[in-house]
């Protein structure tokens, strides 16, 4: 665990490539303090392999702090993932530019 955050993930166990392109991580917020990995990680890879969830953790409490970031193998399962999950539940889901670009893309709210 980095100070601050929940890590699930990494390189699934069967990936060959290089790591997922910039496109492939999404933003997801307002997220109920008492839901973790538990119930997030099952909800996201319906939608398609993730190569990790970053759960942000207030290390004060140990409680989430309501946000996390879901990075996917490719982009199109980030896409499906805003539009599917975004449906069915009230949390916000934006998709990350790549650390190097400025700003953030809307997706969904």
């Amino acid at each position: 665990m980095t100070t601050g955050q929940r890590k699930y993930g990494g390189p699934p166990p069967d990936w060959t490539d290089p790591p997922p392109p910039p496109g492939c991580e999404i933003f997801v917020g307002k997220i109920p303090k008492e839901i973790y990995e538990d119930e997030l990680i099952p909800l996201f890879e319906k939608v398609g392999k993730i190569w990790d969830l970053r759960l942000m953790m207030d290390s004060l409490n140990g409680y989430s702090r309501g946000y996390a970031f879901v990075t996917y193998c490719n982009k199109d399962d980030a896409q499906n993932a805003v539009q599917e999950v975004g449906i069915h539940y009230s949390w916000y889901l934006f998709i990350r530019k790549h650390l190097k670009s400025k700003g953030w893309q809307l997706l969904l709210l």
